[in-house]
């Protein structure tokens, strides 16, 4: 519509339309790629702390730094846990009736549609989840055995 009408557009804003970041997608996945926190950055930047006279360096951007680095770890050991737990993905061998299934599988039937199945192991696991309900799980048994043996100690004592 501008073209028929001859509208002239500025210089600048031609720029910008060619710029990566004009469209938001883009300009999300960049934010998310180049690890640039703004609100992160914002809070580092407007905590004010006070220091001692005698030069020492300030506690919160070190602790902060610390707790980054931190998650970071934490995220990777549960990436690693989710894959080799042997609680959490149990590896049986194979025998003659039961075999591992391999990792990618194409289904085909004729007459219908092509099925494509890859196996993600335990990518969507939620860890946290999964280890409280084990460790409840283990208590409940400790619990049951210590009820049982009181039963058969009290069953013996009445026979004796």
């Amino acid at each position: 519509m501008e073209k028929l009408l001859g509208v002239k557009t500025h210089k600048a804003e031609q720029a910008l339309k060619d710029g990566s970041r004009w469209d938001v997608a883009e300009a999300d996945s960049l934010e998310q790629d180049e690890n640039r926190d703004a609100r992160r950055q914002r809070y580092q930047r407007h905590y004010w702390e006070s220091v001692l006279e005698d030069s020492r360096e300030p506690i919160v951007p070190a602790s902060l730094e610390h707790a980054k680095n931190l998650a970071q770890k934490l995220v990777k050991f549960g990436e690693h846990q989710k894959s080799t737990h042997p609680r959490l993905m149990p590896q049986f061998p194979d025998t003659k009736y039961t075999q591992t299934p391999e990792k990618f599988q194409i289904l085909e039937k004729p007459g219908r549609p092509v099925i494509e199945v890859r196996d993600v192991g335990g990518k969507f696991l939620d860890l946290n989840d999964r280890l409280k309900r084990i460790a409840v799980a283990e208590r409940r048994t400790r619990e049951k055995g210590k009820k049982r043996d009181k039963q058969k100690a009290v069953i013996s004592a009445f026979r004796s």
